[in-house]
């Protein structure tokens, strides 16, 4: 069970907490951890949240930015992958089309993220499902197991099975035709449905 921290402590913590300049905030919680014999998650947690998102941007024009970012993100030169958001905002500054120091690399993915300007389809080296039965694959292999021993009267054939060394795939056979294996494949996830 987590130690209780006293109120008076933690009151004197949230005013100083207030006064510290952006960055030194992990390192004082650390101190204070160490002094109040406390994990650090134990003091984030008795204090109060610091920014709660309201769903407005505080930021003039960061979603204009965020579309430009995201467009040149999605448009990478020939034969290559998508580009980093951090290469893509580089890009936007030295074409003069978002301004210097607007928002970080994070922001802009955020609001990219936001907006869905990231949908894409998955870059796919083969062909390949992104969910399940929206593919299968019909596999047809010769029979490693059995063998067409001999031909019956009635045009069917009886199958033997071959007990000879594994995985010997030029076994002697009577008859030179081979049975096949089907099977039926899901794309996700491999699994064999016949």
């Amino acid at each position: 069970m987590a130690k209780a921290i006293d109120p008076a402590m933690l009151d004197l913590m949230k005013s100083e907490m207030a006064t510290i300049p952006r960055g030194g905030r992990v390192a004082k919680m650390a101190q204070w951890a160490e002094l109040l014999d406390v994990h650090v998650s134990t003091l984030y947690g008795a204090l109060p949240a610091t920014r709660v998102r309201t769903g407005t941007r505080s930021i003039a024009g960061i979603e204009e930015a965020a579309l430009i970012v995201a467009m040149i993100k999605n448009r990478p030169p020939e034969h290559r992958g998508q580009i980093a958001t951090k290469d893509a905002v580089k890009i936007a500054v030295g074409n003069g089309l978002v301004p210097l120091g607007m928002a970080c690399d994070g922001t802009f993915d955020r609001v990219i993220r936001d907006l869905g300007a990231n949908q894409q389809r998955r870059r796919v080296e083969r062909y390949q499902a992104e969910y399940p039965n929206q593919m299968h694959h019909l596999d047809a292999s010769s029979s490693n197991c059995f063998y067409v021993h001999h031909e019956l009267s009635d045009g069917d054939y009886m199958l033997r099975i071959y007990g000879g060394t594994k995985d010997y795939k030029n076994k002697p056979v009577p008859i030179r035709l081979r049975p096949w294996i089907y099977g039926v494949a899901d794309d996700t996830g491999g699994n064999r449905d016949a």
